[in-house]
């Protein structure tokens, strides 16, 4: 029960959270992959970009990892509230574990409660 719970209710708080901290539009660009192939140029220009990662976009970055953080831990803080409300639910006595991953940009964050693994899988 608070397995099927925590399923249906975590996302949501993560995706709401993730629209106040990082602002809609912007969230819902990062979770929508770019279908369309990249010119020579483009890929040039990012291969140098990668290799020349200066002090700007490494804090860029950091902050990018805060916010990330920051809204796992507060959805995560919502819903043991609400599991806290649920009439059904002994919270005491009962509980899950959960991975959550955001994918923003060519960043993969992964949020961990309890004792549980991810893997990747990709098709060939």
């Amino acid at each position: 029960m608070v397995a099927r719970k925590v399923r249906d209710i975590l996302p949501l708080k993560l995706r709401a959270n993730c629209e106040v901290y990082v602002g809609n539009d912007e969230c819902r660009e990062n979770n929508i992959s770019s279908t369309r192939s990249m010119s020579s140029e483009e890929t040039s220009s990012l291969t140098q970009s990668k290799a020349s990662v200066g002090f700007e976009e490494r804090v860029e970055h950091s902050e990018t990892l805060t916010i990330l953080k920051d809204s796992f831990l507060k959805a995560f803080r919502i819903v043991d509230k609400e599991l806290r409300l649920h009439p059904d639910i002994d919270c005491f006595y009962s509980g899950t574990t959960a991975v959550t991953m955001v994918k923003q940009g060519q960043d993969l964050v992964i949020g961990n409660v309890g004792d549980s693994r991810a893997v990747l899988g990709t098709r060939d």
